[in-house]
């Protein structure tokens, strides 16, 4: 996929929406659990893009960049911070995403990724928020 073709669809946003129904001990009280992801990829240069993401619920609000040198399909730079986290160490899990730096765009990614930011001491939604935004300028539009 070419720059020029990714420069015609600079944003693409996309939105998951969950909403559960479930009653508490036979009470009628409605609990909600919306969760908005939005995703935007902007060409830098010929080569490089950059993919934006950012995930909001009731519990987090994270945002993540990635840049992707396209032609070698290797993440060049990372960044993600947390705005709203239920945990301190949160903000540890962050700090981690930049292992993935020099990391090609490739079968085996995921697993990588959950090593990295994911395991004992990482975030499972910073996964949830990385993985499509890694993936995401080698997915045709």
């Amino acid at each position: 996929m070419s720059i020029e073709h990714m420069a015609k669809r600079r944003t693409v946003k996309r939105r998951f929406k969950a909403s559960h129904k479930r009653t508490h001990r036979g009470s009628k009280k409605d609990l909600r659990y919306v969760q908005n992801m939005r995703i935007e990829a902007v060409p830098l240069d010929d080569d490089t893009i950059r993919v934006d993401g950012e995930l909001d619920d009731p519990d987090h609000h994270i945002q993540v960049y990635i840049t992707v040198a396209v032609k070698k399909s290797e993440i060049i730079d990372v960044g993600a911070r947390m705005l709203r986290k239920p945990y301190p160490a949160c903000d540890q899990a962050m700090g981690r995403a930049q292992g993935l730096v020099g990391m090609r765009i490739e079968p085996g990614l995921y697993k990588k990724l959950s090593i990295i930011v994911g395991s004992d001491e990482g975030c499972v939604h910073l996964i949830d928020i990385l993985w499509p935004r890694a993936r995401w300028p080698r997915t045709p539009l």
